[in-house]
């Protein structure tokens, strides 16, 4: 799981929301992962030139609250963003 933050005004969130990758270069595996947090299939995004192996979704809002509920952020996620 990548954290960052991002421009998700279009889905009405903030300018800085925060938003996760969830990566894997086993797609069965990524699909069992995000189907509990209820992301359908067709929201997997295909591997793409930079990362030929690496499938992933993106997460954000309820989808993002239901992620961090069974997997919380750690302590220091805010430090670490603000170094980035």
């Amino acid at each position: 799981m990548h954290y960052f933050r991002y421009d998700l005004r279009r889905f009405g969130l903030g300018s800085r929301a925060p938003a996760c990758h969830i990566l894997s270069a086993d797609r069965p595996a990524l699909v069992a992962f995000v189907a509990p947090l209820g992301l359908p299939i067709l929201a997997i995004q295909a591997p793409r030139r930079h990362r030929p192996d690496v499938w992933h979704f993106d997460a954000f809002g309820r989808v993002l609250e239901r992620l961090t509920a069974a997997y919380p952020l750690p302590d220091n996620i805010e430090d670490a963003a603000d170094e980035a």
